[in-house]
């Protein structure tokens, strides 16, 4: 994960996932069983954009 300020309003976040199928029988049918990864990081990402916009700042 990266962030790149693009300007005092606006960042940036690169995310680089890389998601390995189990190494057991039937592995791939094991995984269907869960969420589709690319949709559950953008819900994580959803949840953390709303979490920084919303968090109080740091007394300085």
């Amino acid at each position: 994960m990266t962030f790149n300020e693009l300007s005092p309003q606006q960042t940036e976040i690169t995310v680089t996932l890389q998601y390995v199928v189990p190494n057991v029988t039937g592995g791939e049918k094991v995984a269907r069983l869960f969420k589709d990864p690319e949709e559950m990081l953008e819900g994580d990402l959803r949840r953390f954009k709303a979490w920084v916009e919303n968090r109080v700042p740091a007394a300085r």
